[in-house]
């Protein structure tokens, strides 16, 4: 973790300070950025704006630009065009110690020789803050991530998700403006990463600080965010709510990176309502007609939106062959096979008692409402 004002002045002022005004809506405005090295760019023209006081997350494959675009708003790379606003002020050219940001990275850096609460005050310290408020501070923020009781020991006698929960307290007491996090759930195992989504969302909602986290995990974005920009090759795929990404997906990258779906390619254009996919004709849905039949080459069919049984009351009805089954304890996941065609589609069923799984080999129906697939951009 790193506080990003500990390397310059300790009061040294933002560039190109605004007169006093009603706070920006938006505590991040990025326009128009490119940044490339040697060559291979890295942004292509990005344009974001992160509201203030939300949890906003870059989310995305390795190599989409998602941390580069993180190290430009924070000022350790320059872009090579376009502008960046913190809080309502060009910071395009200001270094990172002029930016109202901290950064936590995935490794926490905490100072080793130093307790919890000189790890938390260390910022401060470099501020020259009188010794009442740094005391003032800390024990908020100890309260605040609940280490309290810890506060005397050093960083190796913490568990994993105790030291994250100092780097964190760390970068928030300088009060940025905005908080820079890249992937720092991602060295924690799965129970205690499960377990400290919830915890940096209630500690953002209760700070009221505006955070910028990146992360390639779809679960962790969904988890926290208030909006989630997803990225792909330096560009911005789509900007949305958590919900609005996962039900109404712009492109088969989002639908396909966001939670778990069938991406139906489409064998001809839909004619009259209809749809042909592995050789078999459905009913479309009313959204993919909405500019006219055509308009749309494949859908996305969520796996819960796909029903399996005997007997199914859902316009769209194929038989099919259970070619695999994955048991997860709630719900059981079935791949089956289309008859006549060969299309295979899964669905997600949820158990609602004690039923047995069908094996694999059974003759099943499978089926979908219409307006339960997605149309997507051609």
């Amino acid at each position: 973790m790193s506080d990003q004002g500990q390397a310059g002045p300790p009061h040294a002022a933002p560039p190109h300070a605004a007169p006093p005004h009603a706070a920006p809506s938006h505590a991040v405005e990025i326009r128009g950025v490119r940044k490339a090295f040697n060559g291979a760019v890295a942004l292509d023209g990005v344009s974001i704006d992160v509201p203030d006081g939300s949890f906003f997350s870059l989310l995305g494959p390795s190599g989409c630009g998602k941390s580069t675009l993180l190290r430009v708003i924070s000022g350790f790379e320059s872009p090579d065009a376009g502008t960046v606003q913190i809080a309502g002020r060009d910071m395009t050219d200001a270094p990172p110690n002029r930016r109202p940001t901290a950064m936590v990275f995935q490794r926490w850096a905490l100072f080793p020789h130093m307790n919890v609460r000189d790890n938390v005050a260390y910022g401060l310290r470099l501020r020259k803050a009188g010794k009442q408020r740094i005391r003032a501070r800390v024990d908020e923020l100890l309260a605040l991530v609940g280490l309290e009781e810890h506060s005397a020991k050093r960083p190796s006698q913490l568990s994993g998700g105790q030291q994250q929960r100092v780097a964190l307290a760390r970068a928030l007491a300088i009060e940025p403006r905005v908080l820079l996090l890249d992937e720092p759930l991602a060295s924690l195992d799965l129970k205690l990463r499960l377990q400290m989504q919830l915890e940096l969302k209630r500690i953002q909602r209760e700070v009221g600080t505006t955070f910028v986290f990146v992360t390639h995990d779809q679960g962790e974005a969904m988890t926290m965010s208030d909006a989630i920009a997803v990225m792909k090759d330096g560009r911005v795929q789509q900007i949305g709510s958590p919900q609005e990404i996962y039900d109404e997906p712009r492109s088969a990258f989002v639908a396909d990176f966001i939670g778990d779906t069938n991406l139906l390619e489409l064998d001809e254009p839909v004619r009259d309502g209809r749809m042909t996919v592995g050789g078999r004709t459905f009913a479309a849905p009313a959204r993919s007609a909405a500019g006219g039949d055509g308009g749309c080459e494949a859908l996305s069919l969520r796996y819960e939106r796909v029903r399996v049984g005997d007997e199914l009351d859902c316009a769209n009805v194929a038989d099919a062959a259970v070619e695999e089954v994955v048991f997860f304890g709630g719900s059981i996941r079935y791949r089956v096979r289309l008859d006549g065609g060969g299309r295979e589609l899964v669905a997600e069923v949820p158990r609602t008692g004690v039923e047995t799984p069908y094996p694999i080999g059974a003759k099943v129906r499978v089926g979908w409402d219409p307006d339960a697939a997605i149309p997507l951009a051609s």
